[in-house]
């Protein structure tokens, strides 16, 4: 198994130690870096269908869903509860908050096949509980909505009556509340229809 990573970090130095740490493993086969949010949404755009996980700073994520579902780990700072929740609902590989990463760096120095029974793990498609919820229909409706897209204009894209989009958004709400993981749903942030 090889991997192909990509690392999303703004520091420097956390940049360099997450290439040293990973680099140490034999299961990686490349490494590319992402420096500030706009490169980071650049690079996902074009990423090959070959890449197996984005490390990511918590600070660049801006809106989850422009993540690759599944493969995906983030680091952060500070805990932020609501961000964690998001991730594990989409999947995430893994939420670590960085502090201790230096000794972590030690640890990959003296161990190396630890960082790859890591990423092993890291590296497993497992299904998250958004998955475990919502049927593929709702699931395609969701990412639509969170894209912004209007009730009407979901309808029309995937060639159902508009009526039927609204319901399905209520059922999915509702599925959602009952699961403790409506935090994965837009709050509004550039939301072009308000008719849910």
């Amino acid at each position: 198994m090889e991997l192909h990573l990509l690392i999303a970090e703004p520091r420097q130095e956390q940049r360099e130690l997450l290439g040293i740490i990973y680099s140490a493993s034999p299961l990686v086969a490349s490494i590319d870096y992402a420096v500030s949010c706009e490169e980071l949404h650049d690079k996902l755009a074009h990423t090959p269908p070959d890449m197996d996980i984005v490390v990511v700073h918590q600070s660049f994520v801006t809106d989850i869903f422009l993540l690759p579902r599944g493969h995906f780990v983030i680091l952060a700072p500070d805990l932020d509860l609501e961000i964690l929740q998001a991730a594990y609902s989409y999947g995430t590989r893994g939420y670590f908050l960085d502090n201790p990463l230096p000794v972590a760096m030690l640890l990959a120095a003296l161990n190396p096949t630890g960082v790859s029974r890591v990423l092993e793990h890291l590296s497993r498609t497992e299904s998250s509980d958004m998955t475990k919820v919502l049927t593929a229909h709702e699931q395609t409706i969701l990412a639509l909505w969170n894209e912004g897209l209007a009730s009407s204009d979901i309808s029309k894209r995937l060639i159902i009556s508009n009526g039927t989009v609204k319901k399905e958004l209520e059922h999915i709400r509702t599925k959602l509340q009952k699961h403790n993981i409506l935090a994965i749903m837009r709050k509004g942030r550039g939301k072009k229809g308000t008719d849910v």
